[in-house]
């Protein structure tokens, strides 16, 4: 299986003995999703990938399986605190790192 990291923190160590309750002799293997696309799923070396975007491979099928909504946490007095967030103020801060004294 590969999956972002975030994912695999949140359910890989309820899921591992999931597996091994329901199927002793499957191995599970859990690794980093990559940057971009590769051919291990294609090759077989990896039977599932989750991932936040759609595979560019042509010959991969997936399918949409939730969204998630992004949320932003700062320290009191924090820059991004004076007005309203907006995604534009977020991104710029994002893009800039201007908004960390």
């Amino acid at each position: 299986m590969r999956w972002h990291d975030a994912l695999t923190a949140a359910c890989g160590t309820a899921l591992t003995p999931a597996v091994h309750r329901q199927a002793p002799g499957v191995r599970l293997r859990l690794s980093a999703e990559p940057g971009t696309d590769d051919a291990e799923l294609r090759r077989g070396e990896v039977d599932l990938g989750s991932s936040s975007t759609a595979p560019t491979l042509p010959d991969i099928r997936h399918r949409l399986v939730g969204k998630d909504r992004p949320v932003v946490a700062v320290r009191p007095g924090h820059p991004l605190t004076v007005d309203p967030l907006s995604l534009a103020r977020y991104a710029e801060a994002c893009a800039t790192r201007s908004m960390t004294p």
